[in-house]
Parts: structure tokens; sequence; C-alpha cells
């Protein structure tokens, strides 16, 4: 891939997270997700079995990642999500909301679940 291609993969990720299309050679634009899926998520397998990785380490972690693209959830994502859910169902303000969004944030952080599986509700 031409580094000019990958430059513009890196803009378009870093401005739209799991909603990015990015280049890829032989498929064109395809949205971050399908290339996770379909390409790089096969690759991961193949490549962490190569080198003897446990199976149930190696699903575990990259079946995170397979099921952030498929409930396209991310840490950025859930916490957008969180912030509205508090400033609209909760009426909270600005600042209240995302103060409760980094007070939830690091209690399911302590928890030890993948961040696709944490949910989003107005104020408890």
């Amino acid at each position: 891939m031409p580094f000019a291609k990958a430059e513009q993969n890196f803009h378009a990720a870093a401005i739209n997270g799991i909603n990015a299309q990015l280049y890829w050679p032989g498929r064109g634009h395809i949205p971050v997700t399908e290339l996770v899926l379909d390409i790089l998520l096969p690759q991961a397998y193949r490549g962490l079995d190569r080198f003897g990785v446990d199976p149930a380490v190696r699903d575990r972690l990259l079946g995170i990642v397979e099921e952030r693209c498929r409930t396209r959830r991310n840490g950025a994502v859930w916490q957008v999500e969180t912030v509205r859910a508090l400033e609209r169902g909760a009426g909270m303000d600005r600042l209240s909301a995302l103060r409760e969004m980094l007070r939830r944030y690091c209690s399911f952080l302590s928890g030890n679940k993948p961040v696709h599986t944490w949910p989003v509700e107005p104020a408890r």
C-alpha cells in the first residue's frame, strides 16, 4: 500500500473512529469494521496460531475485538452515548454528565469486562 494511502487511513480513523472508511488494496474503501472482521482478524488468528498462543487466550482477546466491531461500540462510542444519555435522559448539564460518565468508566473498568458490554443508561 502506498504511504499516502496509509496516511489517509490514519487520518480517517483518527477523525471517524469506528465509523471510518479505510482503503485496502484489492478492496478499495471499506468500513473499518468490515476490514477488521473480514481481513485483519482472520490474519491475526492465523498469526497467533503460528506463534503458539494458547487458543483460549487468542479467542478471548480477538473475540473482544470482533464484538466491538459487531456492536460498533468501543470506548469512545460508549463515552459519547453515555454522556448523551445522561444529558437527555437524566437532564444533567454537560459538566455533570461528563463527571458521571468518568465515574462510571472507572467503576466498569475495575470490573474487567469489555467496554462493548457496559450499559449505557441515564442516571441511576
